[in-house]
């Protein structure tokens, strides 16, 4: 796994209690200008492991399009469980 955010740790804890096995987690900085070589080296490394390289939405969505193929990428969804118990919140931000 790699990624190029804020608190990269934070995505590979996120694998990890889904329970991936990351047979390495290479945090990059954030907004790290990923170039074509480097994301091969990435894929190959990854492969000559058994692995399947893996990245955030973030840091996909800035690969160019023929390196987007190698890459997986974590999709993560927001659910609130009460939506309408954010009425009072929203509602509180509109009159500051």
């Amino acid at each position: 796994a790699f990624a190029g955010i804020g608190r990269p740790e934070k995505f590979f804890a996120t694998l990890r209690q889904n329970d991936a096995v990351l047979v390495e987690a290479i945090a990059y900085p954030d907004h790290h200008p990923y170039d074509p070589a480097e994301i091969d080296r990435l894929a190959r490394r990854a492969r000559s492991q058994g692995a399947a390289p893996i990245t955030t939405r973030k840091d996909w969505v800035r690969l160019p399009p023929e390196q987007k193929r190698q890459i997986e990428v974590l999709d993560i969804q927001l659910v609130w469980d009460d939506p309408d118990g954010l009425t009072p919140l929203f509602d509180s931000l509109l009159l500051t």
